[in-house]
């Protein structure tokens, strides 16, 4: 009789000729001589594997595997259909034995990378990431794994280099110079951004993902031509992605900038939300929510904002207000520590404060969850930096969002929006994913202990004519469009004695502006931009301004506490969808809903009549005065109180077994 190495090259050969019972008969004979021949073991769960008996073959294969424990062949193979039958974490422990035993088993590395990253394990994903890309030559989508795990991880500025390199190694890749553009566009280098996205469109014009991101970067420098071709090209790619059933290109913050059809604005939250679900759900974590009674309500706040930015500027007394007697308030910090007042005095004023930087998301939930938090309240929603991915995983037994993003999560993991009935009118609710939590006045809370400057500013030291009526904007760039700014160029040419004071962020946008301000026949000098200055100093120059005019599609919202705040006017334009009705809410709780209009000529006519009537606008100006300290909007304790009623009501429904519905905190006795 041949002996077994003979005759397992038999039963290989038959493997080869498609003879698999045949195989198979020969590498049973093989382990009844010897049941812990490895060879035979594995050639058996191959042929398994290919007669469609996956269990059969992955025990096989753990079985070869067991009896010799050093082959990394073995454990590659076994790691391959673990991974290709979705049984991750068994994945996980073979896939690592076998790059132990072979570190550079590119495969088995690949495999590796990818099931850290699915499963939550950052910190692990980049280091395998990068040792593939140490590997001559190094594969592309290896390069372009590291480079977007880096920028969720560590930011824009750690991952730009992996992105250039991904360009320098395939050139002529689409994929690769839009993840470039992208995260140049993160660094706030918007030039280089739209190099890199209008290069991209040079390989695919049609159909390619860029339009998307070349939309978002020109609406930042304020570049409108082609913008009405653009839009609609965007338009287009989400709608079809959204029939399609797929998650669009275009986020749900851009969606909101630009469109403002509720409706609309949820499907993309809603597509993007169930993405993330996904996601989140092959990680295979589930907290379980006893009820508990104690004295004390444990409030979580989730934020990359603590720090020096306007949800700080706007939260900042809220933290120290809450009744400790009532509540427990935690912070969750996943942004950076600018060692600022704002960034101490949150911290101050927590019962607990945790800084997330650097924590996976599997991590940073299970903190959550283990300092026993009632109500986890999001405060970014889809903006830059946001943890969704943790909220998503629901480490509290109640979730609700609040604050940062102007609109619906689309996700079913918030059981309520923290609102209004100005930014949400009732008859809006089926156009969001989450129950409502109204509050009595404005969703927005305001700090009323914000200081400004004492010093003195003059109009000549800002920059500003002395005898001119001046019209303020201050909204980030973004926000303006080119319908509000036709408008804005309207008003000046009926007030030839005024000027525009603008805050851009950026050198593009004031070059962009002051052209499209020429074609309208406006002279440049009319438009006046300011610097980036402190708050306080901030404030107090923004005084020097007669009235504000507010933004269209996304309003100001910050801004325009802030100009309120420092004793200006704010005339402003109801519009369909949350963004672009935040500032109605915010006048009509201060007490001035004259200065919401209804329409664009309304609007314009409005403007144009304050500027010409000085004592009305005197008049508006000292009702503004009067209102800073006695209207609801800068009562940052009633506030908090009301803000408690409505988690007290969502704690006292989640205890009695109650569904999330909508809640108005003036109806809570």
């Amino acid at each position: 009789m041949a002996d077994a190495a003979t005759r397992f090259q038999s039963a290989v050969q038959l493997v080869e000729a498609g003879r698999l019972a045949d195989a198979d008969a020969i590498c049973l004979e093989i382990l009844d001589g010897a049941p812990n021949d490895a060879q035979a073991l594995f050639l058996r769960g191959l042929i398994a594997m290919q007669q469609g008996d996956a269990a059969g073959a992955i025990a096989l294969l753990r079985s070869a595997a067991d009896f010799d424990p050093d082959n990394p062949a073995l454990h590659a193979t076994l790691g391959a259909f673990l991974v290709g039958h979705g049984e991750a974490a068994d994945a996980l422990a073979v896939l690592e034995r076998a790059t132990a035993l072979n570190p550079n088993d590119a495969v088995s590395l690949r495999h590796l990378a990818r099931l850290y990253r699915l499963t939550g394990r950052a910190a692990d994903a980049i280091g395998a990431f990068e040792l593939l890309t140490s590997f001559e030559p190094p594969d592309i989508s290896d390069v372009l794994a590291l480079g977007m795990l880096l920028q969720d991880e560590r930011g824009p500025d750690a991952a730009v280099i992996i992105f250039d390199r991904a360009v320098a190694i395939a050139p002529e890749d689409v994929q690769v110079r839009n993840h470039l553009a992208a995260c140049q566009q993160l660094r706030g280098r918007v030039g280089e951004a739209m190099a890199a996205y209008r290069e991209s469109l040079v390989l695919q014009p049609e159909g390619n993902p860029a339009s998307v991101g070349l939309f978002a970067a020109l609406q930042t420098v304020c570049d409108w031509r082609n913008f009405d071709e653009l839009a609609v090209g965007v338009d287009t790619m989400t709608a079809a992605a959204i029939d399609a059933g797929v998650s669009p290109v275009e986020d749900p913050f851009l969606n909101i900038t630009h469109c403002a059809d509720p409706g609309q604005n949820l499907a993309v939250a809603q597509s993007w939300s169930a993405d993330l679900g996904q996601r989140v759900a092959a990680w295979d974590v589930v907290f379980a929510h006893a009820s508990r009674d104690r004295a004390r309500i444990r409030i979580g706040y989730l934020s990359s904002d603590f720090h020096d930015h306007a949800t700080s500027h706007l939260m900042l007394s809220l933290f120290g207000a809450h009744d400790r007697t009532r509540f427990a308030i935690h912070a969750y910090s996943c942004g950076l520590d600018d060692g600022s007042a704002y960034r101490r005095r949150i911290e101050a004023d927590c019962d607990a404060f945790v800084d997330f930087s650097g924590i996976d998301t599997i991590s940073a939930a299970h903190r959550i969850h283990d300092d026993g938090i009632d109500i986890l309240v999001d405060l970014k929603g889809y903006t830059r930096q946001n943890r969704l991915d943790v909220a998503a995983l629901r480490p509290a037994p109640v979730q609700a969002a609040w604050l940062g993003y102007p609109g619906t999560s689309g996700a079913d993991f918030f059981d309520y929006i923290v609102t209004d009935d100005v930014v949400t009118p009732p008859e809006t609710a089926d156009t969001y994913s989450e129950a409502f939590a109204v509050m009595p006045h404005c969703y927005q809370v305001n700090n009323r202990d914000q200081p400004i400057a004492d010093e003195p500013v003059s109009r000549e030291a800002a920059g500003l004519p002395a005898d001119r009526f001046v019209f303020a904007s201050f909204n980030n760039t973004y926000k303006l469009e080119p319908v509000m700014f036709g408008a804005w160029m309207e008003i000046l040419r009926d007030i030839p004695n005024a000027v525009l004071w603008l805050l851009p962020n950026n050198a593009l946008a004031v070059e962009n502006l002051r052209r499209e301000a020429g074609a309208a026949g406006i002279a440049g000098e009319r438009l006046v931009f300011a610097d980036m200055a402190p708050k306080a100093q901030h404030l107090k120059r923004a005084a020097l301004a007669d009235l504000t005019l507010d933004t269209r599609i996304y309003n100001g919202h910050t801004t325009t506490s802030d100009m309120l705040w420092a004793g200006v006017p704010v005339l402003t334009l109801r519009g369909t969808h949350f963004a672009s009705r935040v500032s109605a809410s915010l006048l009509t709780a201060f007490g001035l809903p004259e200065l919401v209009t209804e329409s664009l000529e309304d609007y314009k006519a409005l403007a144009c009549e304050l500027a010409r009537s000085p004592d009305r606008l005197a008049r508006v100006r000292d009702s503004v005065a009067e209102r800073r300290l006695t209207s609801p909007l800068y009562d940052t304790e009633q506030f908090t109180r009301d803000l408690e009623r409505a988690y007290a009501e969502m704690w006292r429904r989640y205890k009695n077994g109650e569904a999330p519905k909508r809640l108005a905190v003036s109806e809570l006795t």
